[in-house]
C-alpha cells in the first residue's frame, strides 16, 4: 500500500503471531518491520521487489521461521501496549 496510517497495526499483529511480513517502505511500516529481520520492506510500487520478497519467504521455511521467530520478540519486546502509552504519556509531558 501506498499509505499504512498509525505504527502498521496489521503487520504488528502478524507479527505478534510468529509471522514474518512483507510491507512497503510507506507510512509507520518502517518503524514496525526490521527488514531482512522480521520482514522485508519494499519501496510502494516495486513489483519485482515485492515479488522477490514473497518468494523468498514463501521458497524457504528455515527463512519463514527463523524471521517469524523474529518478528514475535522484536513484538514482544517493543509493542507492549502499556509501555507504548507510557511512553506517550512522557512524550506529551516534554
Amino acid at each position: 500500500s501506498l499509505y499504512e496510517g498509525g505504527p502498521g497495526l496489521v503487520y504488528l499483529e502478524a507479527m505478534a503471531s510468529g509471522l514474518p511480513v512483507v510491507g512497503c517502505t510507506a507510512g509507520g511500516v518502517r518503524e514496525a518491520v526490521e527488514d531482512g529481520s522480521t520482514g522485508f520492506l519494499v519501496a510502494p510500487g516495486d513489483v519485482d521487489a515485492l515479488a522477490d520478497a514473497l518468494d523468498r519467504l514463501l521458497g524457504d521455511a528455515l527463512l519463514r521461521a527463523a524471521m517469524g521467530a523474529r518478528a514475535r520478540a522484536h513484538v514482544v519486546r517493543t509493542a507492549d501496549t502499556a509501555d507504548c502509552v507510557r511512553r506517550l504519556e512522557r512524550a506529551y509531558a516534554g
